[in-house]
């Protein structure tokens, strides 16, 4: 993810407490750093939340500056208490979707749109359409989920 991440952005930090050491890799389209330590955090302004559960990302909290945003993409997600420790320190949280326009889950995921669907969903629709697709190159992949009419956004997480 970090390295089609590089394709928006010029630099890009993956996170995780399990690295031992920093190590810098070089791509075609920015840098990646991949980091345990903490301080590398501490002036970034967009994050993308990866973890086994959303309330993980208030261990990191105190690294995280006022102003920044934080994409969730976990499941289960983000919780209203959680957001609500967050908003206290001026961070705010957008939930990840995907959409489709001909979609409707019923009954609806907890936290969730009843348009909206898991991006493991996707990725399951997409892989039985097309095996195999963007295990080398994730635009490919990008392109085949839109091709089958879904789209990406940030929403706000409903409250419950």
């Amino acid at each position: 993810m970090c390295r089609d991440l590089t394709d928006l952005y010029d630099r890009v930090i993956g996170f995780d407490p399990r690295y031992e050491e920093d190590q810098e890799i070089v791509t075609n389209g920015g840098t990646i750093l991949h980091t345990s330590s903490l301080a590398h955090l501490l002036d970034e302004k967009l994050f993308i939340g990866l973890t086994h559960h959303g309330d993980a990302v208030l261990e990191l909290q105190q690294y995280i500056s006022p102003g920044a945003l934080i994409a969730d993409d976990t499941h289960p997600c983000i919780s209203l208490t959680a957001r609500e420790r967050l908003q206290e320190s001026q961070i705010a949280v957008e939930k990840v979707v995907l959409s489709h326009e001909e979609f409707m889950m019923w009954p609806r995921m907890p936290a969730w749109n009843n348009r909206d669907i898991p991006g493991c969903l996707v990725e399951a629709l997409v892989l039985l359409r097309q095996p195999g697709v963007g295990t080398a190159d994730f635009s490919a992949f990008c392109a085949e989920a839109e091709f089958l009419g879904f789209t990406g956004r940030l929403i706000s997480p409903l409250d419950e």
